[in-house]
């Protein structure tokens, strides 16, 4: 055998050696200790939209007449709500009925009109103001429903809730590695689990018939609401 032919026989034997010997290493080394932690975080904003409906309500001899009279009534809710500062996009008619209405053998005494408006505002801290000048342009009329508070956006208290929750999972990682003996190492991965819904905490509106006077002020609190997030990450241990 030529020397050249016996030096290539010896390079591919040392080859299928170091090959074997680095798939036995990888068999038999030991798999990195990782450990599996969830996290949970809450945050607390106070709401800046306020939600609430009227509902402008109007009977009449005929169909005409309650619609009419339905009309007036609307339109000086909406022009009292625009002095309030309310723009045009933040009210809107949400339901319009005109039905008969009936005495017990079902002949028609009368007719009766409802307009339902929905009112939205980001001035929270004027909605009593508006809630009692809604109330009285619409007079004997009005009929208020229960307001609802929200976030405009919810971005800032997401990003708290997060780090609060990042936070409490390295806070149970550091703990369980300790009574295990070992050290939390770096994060392997990280999932954002999916958000829960805002924890609302609502305030009932206070509305009678005493407020509705010219400037009356209707007492109300918009709470706060609380956002959660939970996390799961898994660290690795040394």
């Amino acid at each position: 055998m030529s020397r050249s032919r016996t030096l290539t026989v010896l390079t591919l034997v040392l080859v299928v050696l170091v090959v074997g010997v680095g798939v036995g290493y990888l068999a038999h080394r030991p798999a990195t200790a990782t450990l599996r932690v969830t996290g949970s975080g809450t945050a607390t904003a106070a709401p800046d939209t306020a939600t609430f409906t009227v509902d402008v309500v109007t009977t009449g001899a005929s169909n005409a007449a309650a619609l009419a009279t339905n009309d007036a009534r609307t339109r000086t809710v909406t022009a009292a709500a625009r002095a309030d500062g309310l723009p045009a996009s933040g009210l809107s008619t949400t339901n319009l009925s005109l039905q008969p209405l009936t005495d017990a053998r079902g002949r028609v005494t009368g007719y009766q009109a409802d307009n339902q408006l929905t009112i939205t505002t980001h001035e929270v801290a004027r909605l009593g103001r508006l809630l009692g000048d809604v109330a009285t342009a619409a007079g004997n009329a009005a009929q208020l429903s229960g307001v609802s508070f929200s976030l405009s956006s919810s971005s800032a208290a997401l990003a708290r809730a997060r780090a609060n929750a990042v936070a409490a999972a390295h806070r149970a990682g550091e703990e369980i590695a300790r009574a295990a003996g070992r050290s939390l190492g770096g994060v392997v991965s990280l999932v954002d689990q999916e958000n829960t819904a805002p924890v609302l905490w609502p305030s009932p509106v206070v509305f009678n018939a005493s407020a509705a006077r010219a400037g009356a002020v209707v007492p109300v609190s918009p709470g706060t609401q609380t956002l959660s997030v939970s996390v799961e990450v898994v660290y690795s241990l040394a």
